[in-house]
Parts: C-alpha cells; structure tokens; sequence
C-alpha cells in the first residue's frame, strides 16, 4: 500500500502586545500658533507598560492513514492466488507535523516628558520651551516582553525608552 501523507505543522505563536507609554504632557502643536512659555516647570513620568509574553506555538496535526494497494496485474504474479486476485492493503501512517514556533515579546512602553502632535504643521519651537523652562523627571521604560515557547522560541521584546521629548 501506499505511504500516508504527513501532518501539518502548528501554527506559530501569537505575538506579544506592546506596553502602554507613559507621558507626563501632549502637545497638539497643530492648534498651537506658537509654543508655550514654560516657568519653572517639573514634569514627572510613570514607568512604560511591561510589553506582553509571545504565545506558545501550535501542536503539529496527526499524519494520515495510507491509501489501499493496488494490484498487480495477472501476467506480471509469479504464483496465481486461489481466490483470484485482491488488492494490497493500506499504506502506513504518515507522520506527524511539527510544532509551531513561539511568538515574539511586545516591546515595552516608553516613558516620555512632553509629547508634541504635528498633525502635518511645523514645529513652533516646543522642545525648546521645554528645554528652557521645564525639568524633567522621566520614569523607566517597559520591560519588553518574553518570547513565547515553541519548537524555535520567539524573541523578547525591545526594553522601552526614555525620552524627554518627542516631536512628530
């Protein structure tokens, strides 16, 4: 008989969420006509958000039951059967599929002092106002995330990063 056909690998992993970011102040700079006077400012931060695990790989599927044997034709038998001719019966199993591979780590969050929002309009100068008028205490960014378990083990997440300001 013939052979049966072979399982389907799992299905890899699921990847990890990403950490939230923490953000002492936004800026919408595509309302703004020019940037604000800062005086003395102190501008504290939480720590980014822990970036979420990677989901474990899927099992591999079952392999499946060979196909029947065929016959051999009359001329081609060296000893002729009693009972006329039958055919051969089912081939073997096939083999199992493998396992997927474990999904990748969310990259933790960013811990950021002032967030500026362009929407498309040029920068009035608010990093420099920050600069000038404001101190900054930023928290720690997000751990990132652990790769999930499989047969290849997904990558950890990127750490987050600490910004005092990020203009975009």
């Amino acid at each position: 008989g013939g052979g049966g056909a072979g399982g389907c690998g799992g299905q890899g992993g699921s990847p990890g969420t990403s950490g939230a970011p923490s953000i002492g102040i936004v800026f919408d700079a595509g309302t703004a006509p020019a940037a604000p006077t800062l005086d003395n400012v102190r501008i504290l931060t939480g720590d980014g958000g822990i970036g979420g695990r990677g989901g474990g790989g899927g099992d591999g599927g079952l392999g499946a039951l060979g196909a029947v044997g065929g016959e051999v034709p009359r001329a081609d038998r060296t000893t002729p059967p009693l009972a006329g001719p039958s055919s051969g019966g089912h081939g073997g199993k096939g083999g199992n599929g493998g396992p997927g591979g474990g999904g990748g780590g969310g990259c933790g969050g960013p811990a950021v002092g002032v967030w500026v929002l362009l929407h498309g309009a040029a920068d009035p100068g608010i990093a420099a106002a920050v600069a000038a008028g404001a101190t900054m205490v930023p928290g720690h960014g997000g751990r990132g995330g652990r790769g999930g378990p499989g047969a290849a083990p997904g990558s950890d997440g990127g750490d987050g990063v600490e910004r005092d300001v990020v203009v975009e």
